[in-house]
Formats: structure tokens, sequence, C-alpha cells
């Protein structure tokens, strides 16, 4: 079988999409460190206490969620990159797309602020490149073992 640049490319793309939802994961969990109120600081036995204590909680968990999607597509990308197990390649393809979420809030602002990179970026580059991952992981399934 004659192996080809397809899923290295696509092994190298996922390991950085992992990272970038990583990165995008902890930029956001300080972002919401500073600019939403702790779950902890203000107990309260009403159910408006009740209310805000569980949306402050979901919002803490959400970095933590996608931190967990995060390390789907470093182990696809490895898979990818050694020609091996084509559904988990094609699992950490899939878990690209995660990235489109939660870009534009994490690594898109940092981006920002450091750079001065637009925004808009990163509304619509982290998809386009989940589908550039998608298709080079599906045009090369013959490859794996």
């Amino acid at each position: 079988m004659n192996k080809t640049w397809k899923p290295i490319a696509a092994g190298i793309l996922e390991i950085l999409a992992g990272f970038g939802i990583l990165f995008s994961a902890l930029a956001f969990f300080e972002l919401s460190y500073v600019l939403t109120p702790r779950p902890w600081d203000e107990l309260s036995l009403s159910a408006y206490g009740l209310i805000r204590f569980v949306t402050a909680l979901l919002w803490w968990m959400i970095p933590f969620i996608f931190g967990l999607f995060g390390i789907v597509p470093l182990v696809g990308g490895v898979c990818a990159l050694f020609h091996r197990r084509w559904g988990l390649a094609f699992a950490g393809a899939i878990g690209t797309v995660p990235l489109t979420f939660i870009a534009p809030f994490g690594l898109g602002l940092w981006a920002n602020y450091e750079y001065g990179i637009a925004l808009h970026y990163f509304s619509w580059l982290p998809l386009l490149l989940s589908i550039i991952i998608i298709t080079l992981v599906i045009l090369s399934k013959r490859e794996f073992r």
C-alpha cells in the first residue's frame, strides 16, 4: 500500500486542533474566573440563590467539558500519524468540531488582546479546519491498518 501525505497532514492538524481546544478551554476558564461570580462566594438558600448557584456552577464547568473534548483529537492525531486505527483517527477528526464553539471565547479573545487579530476569524476558521481534517481522514481510509 502506497502511503500518502494525507493521514500525516490530518494527524498534525488534529493535534494542533486538540491543543487549540485545550488552550481555548484554559483561556475561557481564566476569563470565567475574572468575569463571573464564583458559586461558593455567596451561598443562599432562597430559590434565586439556588438558581444563581447552579448557573454559575454550569458556567464554570464549560471549560472542563471542552478540555475533555480536547483529548480526543490528540489521540486521533497520533493514530493518524502512525496510520493505525482509522476509527480513532476519524473520532479525533470529529472531535475537532468543538473548537468551532470555544475558539471565539478562548483563543479568539486571547489573540485579539495580544495581537489585535479580529474575532470573526475565530468563528469560521476552526470550522474550515475541522472540515479539512475530516475530509483528509476520510480520503485516506485505505491507508490505515
